[in-house]
């Protein structure tokens, strides 16, 4: 889970005056000459007489075109200052930013790519039962283009789903709701055997979700460990009424048929109008298929949800496909609890579409995964390459991103290789000097296990506040008081 378009499109400024093209050529007869010591008076206004089938020609509308700008820049400085101060604002917040549209959709890639069993024999060099994958050094062409920091995304690909979740005012629905939101990705992920880079140590990634509302969603995210490895991220929309904390310990495990992903750790989701916070584990995903049958990737284990406040709980199953049949494949089956007894009950396919039965025990749809791929959502948006840091995931990647999608898988190779003997060198050096990696927007937390360094739980209030932002990888807050002098600053520019 990344179009170029720069978020300050609709942002007056100030016209430059650019050099005007000669009038066209007519009769002298038909222009007055000025008087020689007078200073040249401009051309009158009144066209020469043209045939009635006169075409417009392109020096016509150039000149045109350069009296409506010199008309706007004398209108300039009133134009400006009508604009609301919410629409000033966050020009300047927008303006000293470097978003530009993600590039998305990476199912087409995996739809080209599946590599069948030509993995097998790579992979059995090098593995024995039981050992850690995630110290094998894996070919490239079964490599997915992106970080695993970056694939964090997918769990946040239908962000608009916790305006509703937030906004909704029954506890029970608003747990239905957030397992809801939890199936919503997984349809994302490749059905054929793919991996994604292993971030390296100190590797980041930020990225924001325009909202139709108006409002901003932002995900930070930050490999806080590489063994094991630790990727550590932060979603907040506060103005929606919404934040998450959460990290992933990421492992994998060959068990002689088949081999386990294991994601460690969760995210703490909470829901900042009701004071409700929510503890969520992630499910594991299971590659099978070496010897016998297609190879799959499947989503496999439990996920959990609990919430101490309401009293809510959520478990969920998600069944494999069998040696023999199918019948159970990219399916799921649950239940929602309330202290222990039975609310709702969850089942379907995340590929296609997921139910619900309550009280009434009358079937309803849940999560119709068609509908949903054809909703718009919210626009999202990455930090241009061109300005991102050396250790940003895109940036650090992208030559080896590069010749993937080329199809050089000697390039591509080659490139990883390098960027992992450079992380080996910097780890031999921290060891060597006594100096251990020190994380930049995480910390360590006996609660949350990995916490940002902003993280900010407080409900949004809109009496004070004007909205969040993010800079540098610090997501702000901006006060009314701080708008009021910023706006007073602007006009004192302007006048």
């Amino acid at each position: 889970m990344s179009t170029t378009s720069s978020t300050n499109t609709d942002k007056i400024l100030p016209t430059k005056t650019l050099p005007k093209v000669p009038p066209p050529k007519v009769p002298s007869k038909e222009l007055p000459k000025a008087p020689s010591k007078a200073p040249p008076k401009p051309p009158q206004k009144v066209p020469p007489k043209q045939p009635e089938t006169h075409e417009i020609t392109h020096v016509e509308k150039e000149e045109k075109s350069e009296q409506q700008k010199e008309s706007t820049s004398s209108t300039l400085q009133t134009v400006e200052i009508k604009k609301t101060p919410h629409e000033i604002l966050m020009e300047d917040l927008e303006s000293s930013s470097h978003y530009v549209h993600a590039e998305n959709d990476l199912k087409a890639f995996f739809d080209a790519t599946e590599e069948g069993k030509s993995i097998i024999w790579d992979l059995l060099k090098q593995v024995r039962p039981g050992m850690d994958l995630s110290r094998i050094s894996f070919p490239s062409h079964i490599l997915e283009p992106r970080s695993f920091l970056v694939k964090t995304t997918d769990y946040f690909s239908h962000i608009q789903m916790f305006e509703k979740i937030s906004s909704e005012p029954d506890a029970s629905r608003r747990m239905l709701l957030l397992v809801s939101w939890l199936l919503s990705g997984f349809y994302l992920m490749p059905t054929g055997i793919k991996k994604p880079y292993n971030p390296v140590l100190g590797e980041t990634f930020r990225t924001m979700w325009k909202h139709p509302d108006g409002t901003h969603s932002y995900l930070i995210g930050e490999q806080v460990s590489h063994h094991p490895p630790i990727s550590a991220f932060y979603a907040s929309n506060r103005a929606q009424g919404w934040m998450g904390n959460g990290y992933i310990k990421f492992s994998t495990v060959f068990r002689g048929i088949s081999a386990g992903i294991i994601l460690g750790g969760g995210i703490d989701i909470y829901l900042l109008k009701w004071n409700e916070h929510y503890t969520m584990t992630f499910p594991e995903a299971l590659a099978s298929g070496f010897f016998v049958g297609p190879m799959l990737m499947e989503i496999a284990g439990k996920s959990t949800f609990n919430c101490k406040e309401s009293g809510y709980s959520a478990e969920l199953e998600f069944h494999t496909t069998g040696v023999f049949s199918k019948d159970k494949y990219q399916t799921v089956t649950g239940k929602i609890t309330h202290e222990g007894k039975e609310v709702y009950t969850v089942s379907g396919n995340y590929y296609n579409e997921l139910f619900y039965t309550g009280s009434d025990k009358v079937k309803k749809s849940l999560l119709d995964i068609n509908k949903l791929k054809m909703e718009k959502g919210a626009e999202r948006f990455t930090v241009d390459k061109k300005t991102q840091g050396a250790f940003e995931s895109d940036k650090l990647w992208e030559k080896v991103t590069e010749a993937i999608y080329k199809g050089d898988q000697k390039v591509a190779t080659d490139e990883k290789c390098i960027l992992e003997e450079e992380q080996r060198e910097r780890v031999r050096v921290n060891e060597t000097n006594g100096t251990p990696y020190e994380t930049k927007y995480f910390v360590a937390d006996d609660t949350l296990g990995w916490k940002y360094v902003d993280f900010n739980n407080k409900q949004f209030n809109s009496e004070l506040e004007v909205c969040d932002y993010e800079k540098d990888y610090h997501i702000k807050t901006l006060t009314k008081e701080e708008q009021q002098m910023k706006e007073q600053h602007k006009l004192e520019r302007i006048m």
